[in-house]
């Protein structure tokens, strides 16, 4: 039997993941495409944008409306969690 010990390790790149849990959205599956939707809730903002004659959303538009869409998503993910709180996942 061969064994090794680490010598040391080291991140190279962590995200948080906001309002998701890998048991949050097995118990609740509709959640599986949260950011997948709020992809798209903004593409379909900067094309209504277009349409009403701007090149496409401001910085401060592309905030606001990820803010409210996060806010949204840790507010559903803290009703869903039973215990009140919003999940975060760190994925590293």
């Amino acid at each position: 039997l061969l064994r090794t010990v680490p010598q040391s390790a080291q991140i190279e790149s962590m995200f948080p993941i906001f309002g998701l849990s890998r048991s949050l959205v097995e118990d609740h599956p509709n959640l599986r495409h949260t950011y997948r939707n709020l992809r798209q809730g903004l593409e379909r903002k900067n094309k209504e944008a277009a349409t009403a004659g701007k090149a496409r959303l401001n910085p401060f538009e592309v905030g606001k409306f990820i803010m409210e869409s996060l806010n949204e998503v840790l507010s559903r993910s803290a009703s869903l969690s039973g215990d009140g709180n919003a999940s975060i996942t760190v994925v590293a």
